[in-house]
């Protein structure tokens, strides 16, 4: 199993709950709703260098957290987390000692959604922490990240 910057495997332990980028997630649908404006927002906070986010990403992540069936899964979210994102969300790390899967971790050391501290209670884990990286390794590492994934799912 491999999972980037998960949520649902601990309690936060040194950064406050919410965090600063689940704030800002949950401020985008917040009224009067999205705009292009919250979704730059949302980049800069997403990302630890948002000047390098490539041409178009903008328009993409708009178009793409507008979406009907995107609009819908962030109802359900806010259902589960409270409209302001305060509410308490299932408390999914008491049961992960329970996985069987070998797993690879992968984290943004500089993330701002779901920070670092979520990655240290998961047993037979293997954590691989991109530097200079904030929420979106795919998209700020992805060259490494490919190259980490395929070693670990092709390994012994």
């Amino acid at each position: 199993m491999v999972l980037m910057g998960p949520a649902g495997g601990t309690l936060p332990v040194l950064c406050p709950e919410p965090s600063e980028g689940l704030k800002t997630l949950f401020g985008f649908y917040a009224p009067p709703g999205p705009s292009i404006e919250k979704m730059q927002h949302l980049i800069e906070v997403m990302t630890y260098a948002p000047h390098d986010v490539p041409p178009g990403l903008l328009e993409q992540r708009y178009a793409a957290a507008t979406a009907p069936d995107a609009v819908d899964y962030v109802t359900r979210l806010f259902k589960t987390f409270g409209v302001a994102g305060t509410g308490v969300p299932e408390e999914l790390w008491r049961d992960v000692h329970r996985i069987p899967h070998k797993t690879l971790l992968t984290w943004g050391r500089d993330d701002r959604v779901l920070p670092l501290d979520g990655a240290f209670f998961m047993p037979d884990a293997r954590l691989h922490v991109f530097p200079r990286c904030g929420h979106w390794a795919q998209l700020e590492h992805q060259a490494e990240l490919d190259a980490l994934t395929t070693t670990f799912l092709t390994g012994p």
